[in-house]
């Protein structure tokens, strides 16, 4: 089971799913990106303990959840937390509503499920534009440039969340929520803006 599926795409995200090809091909993508962003997001290490957390399975390199004798007899809340989102606390006493990674790693994958299906490979080898009876082409440049940049941000306030967040209350008032989460844990691309030329 990964941590988004195929229901994920719709208003910016919008994916036009009428038949199984597409839908198959969605789920291809989330197999191959979802764990992708996972690893340059988080890290391996770090990365490994929220797929372990949540029991998941993901491509990318990342061991079943779940795996290496590792069991914690139910998901923390802190991995839930940073999946579907939560009111963080954080170590300067401000709360910050944070909407979960589901919405990053499904920019990811929209990000290079329409980047690979820009163009059809035809017999010969050459790339022709995708084309639609009763549409008008357009360069899907510009919507995938701001889904990835919509992304980035999004990564870019976890990547801060991860570092700043503390329990608000309780005998662990104060204390980091993911100590385990370290700088070097996420410095990748997928916090960098993007143009529309790739640069």
């Amino acid at each position: 089971m990964a941590i988004i599926d195929y229901t994920i795409f719709k208003n910016h995200l919008n994916l036009v799913i009428d038949d199984k090809y597409v839908k198959d091909g969605i789920n291809q993508a989330i197999d191959e990106y979802e764990g992708e962003y996972l690893m340059k997001a988080l890290g391996r290490t770090f990365g490994q303990l929220f797929v372990n957390g949540l029991g998941v399975t993901v491509g990318g390199g990342f061991s079943d959840g779940f795996s290496d004798g590792f069991d914690i007899g139910g998901i923390e809340e802190r991995w839930l937390w940073l999946r579907d989102g939560y009111d963080f606390t954080l170590s300067n006493g401000t709360t910050y509503n944070y909407s979960g990674i589901k919405q990053a790693i499904a920019g990811y994958v929209y990000y290079w499920y329409r980047r690979n299906n820009a163009t059809n490979t035809d017999a010969t080898g050459g790339e022709s534009a995708s084309s639609s009876e009763n549409a008008t082409m357009q360069t899907v440049n510009q919507k995938i440039t701001t889904v990835w940049n919509r992304m980035s941000r999004e990564g870019r306030i976890m990547r801060d969340l991860l570092s700043q967040a503390v329990y608000a209350d309780g005998d662990n008032a104060g204390a980091s929520i993911y100590p385990e989460y370290g700088w070097g844990c996420g410095k990748s691309e997928v916090f960098r803006q993007i143009t529309p030329f790739g640069l």
